[in-house]
């Protein structure tokens, strides 16, 4: 395991990180990644609801060829329906009056309710459905159509945070979180991402009941994301500029995700995200020899090595690299618009390491610390981890016990010596749980970590 920042250094680091992303200066304030999340989410279903409206038509005009006769005003009363049926959780406020009602779409799976609660909102339920037919009573079924084209049903999907897609909304958020910040937002955002709730079994009222482990996540995100992105090209307002956003968020977390877990990065990927070429990056001596037919590749750690300290395999510091800002393919100016640097190195673990990530309240924009609990812990210590005190002044009302295993570590001891039967460090745990030589000693561990009184060596 890479040696990771201490806690201190962590707090502060994501700390940064966090302000920059949301743009946190300000109470409230979200950053232009938030905005085109929501923009690109909301068009996106829109243009769902648009194309079914369009294909429902194209039939009706195919029968209209074949059978002259063909009522199109009930053909018309068909297509609202099926429009219905891709809208839900309508709020409850009278739709008469309302241009656009507000509402969401939910896929198939989440259509199966239990018998007692559809027959309690079946009144509610018909209510609703009057609503939307008399949008369109004054309609003919051309109008409705040009209706549905100029996207004057957007409002339906302005709480796009409702809407339980996988791969939208708060998954582009954290996606975004990942590949240019290199911090895992998971669910501190205010908003929960899809897929973290349905990878950790999340129930109302419960949170988060299951742990994953965190790698697990960010492939699935990217899936995702990825599928979300591919089936929403769009050619239309903010559709067009998310896809464009996103794709290029899912191809910095793909090669970031090499970067984090893989020996090695394909050239192309990394080339990419550094706007370099792949002549200059083998000049440079970054690209692995390789056989025919292979991608080209390089490794992991030279090309972080690279990236963050403009240092070459061998060491040497790089003295000229091309203007990133002025990449052919502009990969830079879009998403990095705004931000302090070009690249951020990974923290996730961190996260995981530490447990807990910084969090903002939603009614007063404060920041605190809260506990992460939807990743299962990184297996934190071997037998040869060192650990030490840190530099951080310990308080005279620190408890003795505290203070006494804490000087022990001194200037360093091994996870083996530490934990070795009747260790100094084992003689002065005072908490009720511990029963002496069979019991763990993670938590005490993990406990002076958080407190900044020890770090890793």
């Amino acid at each position: 395991m890479k040696k990771l920042l201490s806690i201190e250094d962590y707090k502060k680091e994501l700390l940064d990180r966090f302000i920059e992303f949301r743009d946190s200066n300000i109470i409230d304030a979200v950053g232009p990644y938030h905005i085109m999340a929501h923009l690109y989410s909301q068009w996106a279903f829109a243009s769902d609801v648009r194309k079914y409206v369009q294909f429902r038509y194209s039939l009706v005009e195919w029968y209209l060829i074949k059978y002259p006769k063909f009522d199109k005003d009930k053909a018309k009363e068909k297509i609202i329906n099926g429009v219905y049926e891709l809208i839900g959780g309508i709020s409850d406020h009278s739709l008469i009056n309302s241009k656009t009602p507000e509402g969401q779409l939910i896929i198939n799976e989440e259509k199966k309710r239990k018998k007692d609660k559809e027959k309690a909102n079946r009144f509610t339920s018909a209510s609703r459905g009057q609503c939307i037919h008399s949008i369109f009573e004054d309609m003919s079924l051309e109008e409705m159509l040009n209706w549905f084209e100029d996207f004057e049903h957007l409002d339906w999907f302005e709480q796009y945070w409702e809407i339980p897609v996988l791969g939208s909304g708060p998954d582009l958020v954290d996606l975004t979180n990942y590949a240019f910040m290199g911090y895992l937002n998971c669910s501190f955002d205010d908003i929960d991402p899809w897929t973290l709730r349905t990878l950790c079994n999340h129930r109302h009222g419960r949170g988060m009941t299951k742990r994953i482990d965190p790698v697990k996540y960010i492939e699935e995100l990217i899936k995702n994301c990825k599928k979300f992105v591919e089936e929403h090209p769009g050619d239309r307002s903010a559709l067009g500029d998310g896809n464009l956003l996103f794709k290029k968020v899912i191809r910095h977390a793909e090669t970031r995700l090499q970067l984090d877990t893989k020996k090695y990065v394909l050239a192309d990927d990394f080339a990419y995200i550094t706007g370099i070429n792949i002549r200059t990056l083998s000049n440079i001596g970054l690209i692995q020899p390789k056989k025919s037919g292979e991608d080209a590749k390089i490794l992991s750690t030279d090309a972080l090595n690279f990236i963050l300290n403009k240092k070459k395999p061998d060491g040497s510091e790089i003295r000229n690299t091309r203007n990133r800002d002025m990449a052919d393919d502009g990969s830079w100016s879009l998403e990095y618009e705004g931000l302090s640097r070009s690249f951020y190195s990974s923290i996730w673990k961190e996260q995981v390491f530490y447990s807990i990530s910084v969090s903002d309240d939603w009614f007063d924009g404060s920041i605190f610390w809260k506990p992460i609990t939807c990743f299962k812990k990184i297996n934190k210590f071997k037998s040869n981890t060192v650990l030490k005190k840190t530099n951080k002044i310990l308080s005279p009302r620190m408890a003795i016990h505290n203070r006494a295993r804490i000087e022990w570590i001194g200037y360093g001891k091994t996870f083996e010596e530490i934990n070795s039967p009747n260790s100094p460090y084992r003689n002065n745990i005072k908490r009720k749980t511990y029963i002496g030589n069979n019991s763990s000693i993670i938590q005490d561990l993990e406990y002076d970590l958080r407190m900044g009184w020890i770090e890793l060596s």
